[in-house]
C-alpha cells in the first residue's frame, strides 16, 4: 500500500522535515541548529541519509526562509553524503539572505533555483507542485516583501496534502503571514473549506508571536508539531494553552506520550521547561527534560552568532529528543510514531482516522 511518510528531524533547536512521496520523490524542508546541532543534527544527517538508501539525490529542498538555524546543517549533509545532488531548490527571501557557502554549493548547481514573489500564494485547487497524487500548496511566502528586514514572516508557508489528509508548515511565520492566509488569501467559504488540514508544524518552534487563535480556528488541525531544544522557550506552554482551548487537538487513549515545553521567569530572567506526559496529539522532538548534577560546562567556539556558555559548576539540564512524524496510507489511515520508544509508555505508534 503506497504511503506518504513526514518526518520531523531532531536537530536541537532549528529545523528539518523529511518527506518521502509515495512516488519516490525525496524533499527536505530546511535543515539547520542553534543549538545542539552538533549532536543533534548528526543524528537527522544520518537518517536522511539512511533514507536515501544509496542514492546520491534529493529532488527538492524547501528553504522556508534565511536564518542560519533552517539551512546550517547543509554543508555537514554534503560531507556526509559524497556527490550530494539536490535538484530544485526553493527559498523564502533573497537569495542573498542566505550563506556564501549555501549561495555556491547548493543554490548554483541546482538545475532549478526559485524566489518568489512578494506575498506569493497558489489558488485554491492549484497546487503549485504535484508528485504523483501529493499535492503541495504555496499558502504564503515573503510578506510583506521579499526586501523586508524581518526574515521570519517571509518564511514559506506550504500545505502538503495526499490521500484528502493536509499538513501545514510554517517556518518560523508567526501571526502577520497567519492573518493573510486567513484574512487575506482564503477569506472565501471555500477559502475556510481548504485550510481545514490534519496537521500543525508550529511557527517559529512554537514562539507565543505564532499559533494565534484564529489561525487555530481556521485550520481545526487534529494534530501539532514542534521543534525546539531549550534555547528561549520554544515551544512554549501558552502555545500548547492555547492548542488544547481551541478544542480541535485529539485525544487517543492508546497514544500517552511525553513533551515538552518552556515558559519565561521574569523573576530570574531565565527560563524553566515542563514535562508533559497525556493523550493529546501534541508533539515535541524534545520530549523530557531533567534538572542534572553541578557539571563544569568548557567554553563554547564563537560561531558568529551565538557565544557558548563559559566554565561554571551551576546545574544543568539533561534532554532527550526524537525524531517524529506519521504516514499516510493512500486510504486516508495515519499512523504517527517516534524514532524511540518513550519510558513508561511501551506502545510508541498511534493509529487513528481524522
Amino acid at each position: 500500500m503506497a504511503e506518504l511518510d513526514v518526518t520531523f528531524l531532531d536537530v536541537g533547536q532549528g529545523d528539518g522535515t523529511w518527506i518521502a512521496c509515495p512516488d519516490g520523490t525525496k524533499i527536505l524542508v530546511d535543515l539547520g541548529s542553534k543549538k545542539n546541532g552538533e549532536i543533534a543534527g548528526s543524528g537527522a544527517i544520518e537518517y536522511i541519509r539512511q533514507q536515501l538508501a544509496g542514492s546520491t539525490v534529493i529532488n527538492y529542498l524547501f528553504l522556508t526562509h534565511g536564518d542560519g538555524d533552517h539551512y546550517n546543517l547543509l554543508p555537514e549533509l554534503y560531507v556526509a553524503i559524497p556527490g550530494l545532488t539536490i535538484t530544485n531548490v526553493c527559498i523564502g527571501g533573497l537569495r542573498n539572505d542566505y550563506s556564501q557557502w549555501v549561495k555556491d554549493n547548493v543554490f548554483t548547481p541546482a538545475t532549478t533555483f526559485t524566489e518568489f514573489a512578494d506575498c506569493d500564494k497558489d489558488a485554491i485547487d492549484s497546487p503549485r507542485w504535484t508528485f504523483g497524487d501529493v499535492k503541495i500548496y504555496l499558502l504564503s511566502a515573503n510578506v510583506p516583501t521579499k526586501e523586508a528586514g524581518y526574515k521570519n514572516e517571509k518564511s514559506l508557508v506550504l500545505m502538503v496534502e495526499y490521500a484528502g489528509r493536509k499538513l501545514v508548515l510554517t517556518g518560523d511565520a508567526e501571526m502577520q503571514s497567519e492573518d493573510k492566509i486567513v484574512n487575506t488569501n482564503y477569506n472565501s467559504v471555500a477559502g475556510q473549506a481548504f485550510l481545514k488540514s490534519f496537521a500543525l508544524k508550529l511557527g517559529h518552534h512554537g514562539s507565543e508571536n505564532a499559533t494565534t487563535d484564529f489561525w487555530l480556528n481556521a485550520l481545526q488541525a487534529g494534530a501539532y508539531f514542534a521543534s525546539g531544544d531549550q534555547k528561549w522557550g520554544h515551544p512554549y506552554c501558552s502555545v500548547y494553552v492555547r492548542i488544547i482551548n481551541a478544542r480541535f487537538v485529539r485525544v487517543v487513549p492508546e497514544f500517552k506520550h511525553g513533551y515538552v515545553c518552556g515558559e519565561y521567569l521574569p523573576v530570574e530572567k531565565d527560563y524553566n521547561w515542563i514535562n508533559i506526559n497525556n493523550l493529546f496529539y501534541i508533539f515535541s522532538n524534545l520530549y523530557v527534560v531533567t534538572l542534572s548534577p553541578p557539571v563544569t560546562i568548557l567554553p563554547a567556539v564563537d560561531d558568529g552568532e551565538d557565544i557558548g556558555m563559559v566554565p561554571n559548576v551551576e546545574p544543568g539540564w539533561a534532554a532527550s529528543g526524537s525524531h517524529y512524524g506519521y504516514a499516510v496510507k493512500d486510504n486516508g489511515e495515519i499512523m504517527i510514531s517516534h524514532s524511540e520508544n518513550l519510558e513508561g509508555n511501551p506502545p510508541n505508534t498511534g493509529w487513528f482516522t481524522p
